[in-house]
């Protein structure tokens, strides 16, 4: 996701429907970017729709809910970083906050 790089650019408004036009192409939101549904044999996440789910049962419905959860998950990092004043590193690898879509 390209999130943190746009904080550091000074955006501080998202309206995206990423979330939904992703699961819509089957692709499975990480912190790294994305993955084809279909080549997952297990869910790397711990959201509510990854604990409860597999691989094949996951629909548009639930992907795009997933998708959401990962999205928040990375607004949530950037407000960390920015409130323990790490925005500065939000795009440096030696953050932990890089992300790539």
């Amino acid at each position: 996701m390209v999130f943190s790089l746009l904080v550091s650019l000074g955006v501080d408004l998202f309206d995206s429907a990423a979330y939904a036009l992703y699961a819509r192409d089957k692709r499975y939101m990480t912190e790294m970017g994305t993955s084809m549904l279909g080549e997952l044999k297990d869910l790397p996440c711990e959201c509510p729709v990854c604990s409860s789910y597999s691989p094949k049962e996951l629909d548009e419905k639930l992907l795009a809910e997933h998708n959401l959860y990962q999205t928040f998950k990375e607004i949530r990092t950037i407000r960390h970083a920015i409130s323990e004043e790490l925005s500065g590193n939000l795009w440096s690898k030696e953050s932990g906050l890089t992300r790539v879509s």
